[in-house]
């Protein structure tokens, strides 16, 4: 008999498809018809929070899937908020967290679900990421450790016809926030991602929470998603600057302590600001050079805010809720 989880037999474990959109309704809906169409497991019930577009997208999405679940926050909450928003909504024995820009494969979630069985001290498991354009590269398949001088953590990209030899299951220091699964059991055990940061760095910050716990964060090498790549968040914008910036600071401060968060901060303000501030005056880039100042002084003032962006493009500060 299979034994998935904590299940035995033909019982199979309920899975929470969690989708956070916001402003990306096309996008959302690709993703839908992916899942229609892919998915081979029956056992799912998918709540999708839109995190305050600038319009109902409800119409559309029920047009795909008659009986989702659809969350209407009145605000761009951030990735992290949104997502434990969507788990308030769900009923599942474990949670998968998957970005509105990506697309299934058959066996997913199956996959995904092996790995709670392969090792009973899995935390975390993301499936190998692909491009969506292009050769279909390996986008994903496991991080290295955050280096505790520079604050920086390297993704691991095998190519397509090495995913073999890695084995089912390949260890990660951290998971891929585009697709991770957990379980109930464990999310309520260690809590949701860390609000604080918004968008960017949180997975990192959850999946150490998790290591501590005892538990492993694995790549399925033999389970795969494809994603194309930040439809919700423009890249090298004054807004990604910021949080980036302001992220990678607040993640080493919440993660390193004493001597190794001392060495990260001389390093960080004496050549990684240097660095960067010079290489935008160099391309003209006058409101990143602003943006990545906030976040310097938002972080060395210690303030508990964050900022999102507004659908008038304004950037507005409120309270972390975490």
């Amino acid at each position: 008999m299979k034994e998935v989880g904590n299940y035995i037999g033909d019982i199979k474990p309920k899975v929470s498809i969690i989708i956070l959109n916001w402003n990306t309704t096309s996008i959302t809906c690709a993703l839908l018809r992916s899942i229609k169409s892919n998915l081979t497991y029956t056992n799912v019930e998918i709540i999708l929070v839109d995190n305050g577009s600038s319009e109902d997208p409800t119409d559309e999405f029920l047009s795909i899937f008659g009986d989702i679940k659809i969350v209407l926050n009145p605000s761009n909450y951030g990735f992290s908020a949104g997502c434990n928003i969507g788990v308030k909504e769900a009923v599942g024995d474990y949670y998968f967290f998957l970005n509105s820009d990506t697309e299934i494969t058959p066996g997913l979630i199956e996959s995904l679900l092996e790995a709670f069985t392969i090792d009973k001290k899995t935390g975390i498991v993301s499936p190998v990421i692909y491009s969506y354009n292009g050769e279909h590269s390996v986008e994903f398949a496991g991080y290295t450790r955050v280096h505790p001088i520079t604050g920086r953590s390297k993704i691991i990209k095998v190519r397509n016809n090495d995913l073999h030899l890695q084995g089912k299951l390949s260890e990660s220091h951290f998971a891929y926030g585009a697709a991770m699964m957990i379980s109930k059991e464990l999310y309520e055990t260690v809590g949701g991602l860390c609000e604080d940061y918004f968008a960017y760095y949180e997975e990192l910050d959850w999946s150490n929470r998790i290591r501590e716990k005892g538990y492993k964060i694995y790549c399925h090498n033999e389970a795969s998603v494809y994603h194309k790549g930040s439809m919700s968040t423009a890249t090298n914008t004054p807004f990604k600057t910021f949080l980036l910036t302001r992220n990678r600071m607040l993640y080493m401060k919440r993660n390193s302590f004493g001597i190794n968060y001392a060495l990260f901060l001389l390093y960080f303000m004496l050549i990684a600001a240097p660095k960067r501030l010079a290489g935008y005056i160099f391309t003209f880039q006058f409101k990143n050079i602003s943006a990545y100042i906030r976040a310097l002084s938002f972080h060395l003032s210690g303030k508990p805010e964050y900022l999102y962006k507004t659908n008038d493009g304004k950037f507005i500060l409120i309270k972390s809720t975490d």
